[in-house]
């Protein structure tokens, strides 16, 4: 696609807010969704308001992205005006430093804001939450921070205006009709309910667990109107492992080739910038030096001192409900855990990862990525 701007393509483009702070075949409901998929071979650099088609009405991404200056919230509330440095781009959606957050993870008056405005509501389509997102400030500088975020919701919408389809049927058309995942998708089928796995939480009062997702009444009995482009799909553990089996065989699987082998080992590298590291999930968590992010994936980039197990070169994600997976192109594994347990936890994720790695002989020293 070229570099066309987005007045060009009849888009509305004014952003002026950024704000910076000084097992089986049974479902099983994931967080992490596939936001990786839609590398590319071009124009990731361009400013995401360069990537949509012309003449698409009513599907206008009014993501308001230009500005002569821009708001920046500082640690204790005060609102200063300062010069956007420069706009977010396609790269930086996909490797969540669009300056972004999400709303769950972080207690900053922008995450607040996204709370009050309901941002991920499942009853809203993804124009109207873009539309929502336009009147909320960013939370850093694009390209100055890893911030887990909404940017591959985003780039749904991105999707669905540059192919013109929903994203749920795109996702159908051009990934899990051609790979085979019959069982994934953003709902379960009324024939397919006995095969829904319950989800679980804390149960304080009795130390225990208590379902928190009922299978018979769930939310993911019924079509969502938010196609989530990072999250909210329901899947099995074969499809998840077909899709990363197709990632490990880089970009193909029995014969289907879905990506370019140099599309998938430009995803599987570290995209982030020096300033952008080391990689935090939250603000104040501890960080690993060992960890970049890639195109949709962390990716270990040195050996983990902490945990001899990881393997560098290899990467992973997570789901909402503790799903996970780990990809190693050095070890030629998959190793999926699908929990069912809210809030995240990595616990089973960890372990299982750990005794497969401890399984696996391997002739060859563990060389680092370069």
């Amino acid at each position: 696609m070229d570099a066309r701007s987005f007045r060009e393509l009849g888009i509305e483009c004014d952003y002026r807010h950024a704000l910076e702070l000084a097992g089986g075949d049974h479902y099983a409901v994931g967080g992490g969704g596939v936001g990786g998929l839609g590398a590319g071979e071009g124009g990731r650099d361009q400013p995401a308001e360069q990537r949509m088609r012309p003449g698409r009405a009513g599907q206008e991404l009014r993501m308001r992205l230009r500005a002569d200056e821009e708001r920046v919230l500082r640690q204790f509330g005060e609102l200063h005006q300062v010069p956007v440095r420069r706009e977010p781009t396609i790269r930086d959606l996909m490797r969540h430093t669009a300056g972004f957050t999400y709303g769950a993870f972080s207690d900053t008056p922008v995450d607040r804001m996204y709370r009050e405005k309901r941002m991920l509501d499942r009853n809203a389509p993804l124009s109207e939450f873009v539309t929502k997102l336009t009147t909320i400030p960013l939370l850093y500088q694009p390209g100055t921070h890893f911030h887990y975020s909404v940017g591959v919701d985003v780039l749904g919408r991105v999707v669905e205006v540059v192919s013109g389809t929903s994203l749920d049927q795109f996702f159908h058309e051009r990934i899990f009709k051609p790979l085979d995942m019959r069982d994934t998708g953003f709902h379960v089928p009324a024939n397919k309910i006995d095969r829904f796995a319950a989800n679980y939480g804390p149960d304080p009062r009795r130390h225990g667990l208590r379902m928190i997702d009922d299978p018979d009444r769930s939310p993911y009995l019924e079509p969502p109107k938010f196609f989530s482009g990072g999250g909210g799909l329901v899947s099995t553990a074969r499809d998840y492992t077909r899709f990363c089996q197709m990632l490990l065989d880089e970009g193909q699987l029995q014969g289907t080739r879905l990506l370019k082998r140099e599309t998938v080992q430009m995803m599987t590298k570290n995209q982030l910038p020096p300033e952008a590291l080391p990689m935090e999930m939250t603000a104040g968590a501890k960080s690993d030096k060992g960890l970049g992010f890639g195109l949709g994936f962390g990716v270990r980039t040195a050996p983990n001192v902490n945990e001899p197990s990881d393997v560098v070169g290899e990467y992973y994600w997570g789901g909402a409900a503790s799903t996970g997976f780990t990809i190693c192109p050095h070890n030629r594994t998959v190793i999926i855990a699908l929990t069912q347990f809210m809030p995240f936890t990595p616990k089973l994720s960890e372990a299982f990862k750990r005794a497969v790695n401890a399984a696996v002989e391997t002739s060859e020293p563990r060389a680092a990525v370069q």
